[in-house]
């Protein structure tokens, strides 16, 4: 697709099913875009919205997509003058839930909220949205009172949960993800929220011989299984850890890698999404 000069952006609309989200946004996730957005979906799908530079080619994002089962794509041009303005229009403050809400930094917040995070919508895939992402903050705002010194965020996305936990009281939060955008974007939005000093950036090979009372992970199954053992040391003995992005009928595979380490309980459910939370055994090696 060529550019014509008043054109600086592409949007592609993705609407899919559930089972294929997981998929979807990975290869979405490869592809790089300048910002993701999650428009409310209908009962039993996945909205998403990305927009790209006009000059990029997506001719090979379009074929992976096209080989997903249950996915329909509409890509649309758009003028740079059209998208700043309805960009800025269409965001706005929303409602997470549990008093918590989420906007973008030239927003005002509404009054009387408990926890109001500003978060950068340019940034994919963190702007809080996404029913795993309410899934963790609902958890963090119930267990407010007794949030520990030290946590990890892992997979840390824009920093919406680390902040959201700075700014809920917890003491220390290493922040790491294997995206250096992501660091970065958490890093910029812990300073907007005033919490740069609380929120620590690393990398995922700089998390060595460290551990935390919590440990976050709002990431999908497949690394969740893949990251078990790992995830599972860097929780203190009787520490918690609390994993997401996952689909209900993912728990039980999800539970039965943790369960050497972990005794869990009754899931959260949001819709089709799921919440995880384990005690680690005092005696797990």
């Amino acid at each position: 697709m060529s550019a014509t000069p008043d054109v600086a952006w592409q949007q592609l609309t993705l609407d899919c099913g559930l089972d294929a989200a997981e998929q979807v946004a990975a290869l979405l996730d490869l592809a790089e875009p300048a910002s993701v957005s999650f428009p409310e979906p209908p009962p039993g799908r996945q909205l998403l919205q990305a927009l790209f530079p006009a000059g990029q080619t997506l001719d090979h994002l379009t074929t992976l997509l096209a080989s997903v089962g249950d996915c329909h794509w509409q890509l649309e041009q758009v003028a740079d003058e059209d998208w700043l303005a309805v960009s800025r229009a269409s965001w706005s403050p929303q409602d997470l839930g549990h008093g918590v809400w989420i906007g973008p930094g030239w927003c005002e917040p509404p009054t009387e909220v408990r926890l109001y995070l500003r978060i950068d919508p340019g940034q994919a895939f963190g702007t809080g949205q996404h029913p795993t992402t309410r899934l963790c903050l609902g958890w963090l705002i119930d267990h407010a009172d007794e949030l520990p010194t030290s946590v990890i965020d892992y997979g840390c996305g824009t920093g919406v949960l680390a902040i959201a936990a700075a700014r809920l009281g917890a003491g220390r939060i290493v922040a790491t993800d294997i995206d250096p955008l992501s660091l970065t974007a958490t890093g910029d939005n812990a300073m907007e929220n005033g919490v740069p000093d609380q929120v620590i950036l690393v990398s995922p090979a700089e998390l060595t011989r460290q551990r935390a009372e919590l440990v976050l992970a709002n990431i999908l199954l497949r690394p969740l299984l893949a990251l078990a053992p790992r995830l599972a040391d860097l929780v203190e003995p009787g520490g918690r850890i609390v994993l997401s992005g996952i689909m209900h009928d993912q728990v039980e595979r999800c539970r039965d890698a943790y369960a050497g380490w972990f005794e869990f309980e009754t899931p959260r459910l949001e819709g089709d999404w799921a919440l995880l939370v384990g005690r680690r055994h005092h005696d797990a090696d």
